[in-house]
């Protein structure tokens, strides 16, 4: 039978307490789990901001972690980047076409008046 291993704080990643932050928080973890993650946030300044900062807001927290583990060019944050770029070009192409058709306008206007 397999001898059952203690894991410490320093052995678990940051991905996996940055899971466990939320329950952390509202102390809804088992009493060993919640050791673990407090001996890792004992000896992790980037994961103790974060703690910090979800038990002030929570809404935060899940911005934060989002940002940690996805980084600014993955997941939901690379389809915000994709819509700020489409609206951007949608506003580009609104302009474009605007001064076109007040060009057009003013060649009509033009030519209807040499008439």
């Amino acid at each position: 039978m397999a001898e059952k291993k203690e894991v410490t704080g320093a052995e678990v990643p940051c991905t996996v307490v940055l899971d466990l932050l939320p329950l952390f928080i509202e102390s809804e973890l088992t009493p060993e789990a919640a050791a673990v993650v407090q001996a890792h946030l004992d000896h992790c300044p980037d994961c103790r901001d974060v703690y910090e900062l979800g038990r002030r807001d929570p809404t935060a927290l899940s911005r934060r972690v989002l940002r940690l583990r996805f980084g600014p060019s993955e997941g939901p944050f690379a389809l915000q980047k994709d819509l700020f770029k489409l609206r951007r070009r949608l506003w580009l192409w609104a302009v474009a076409g605007g001064f076109a058709a007040g060009l057009v306008a003013a060649v009509l206007w033009k030519v209807a008046v040499a008439l």
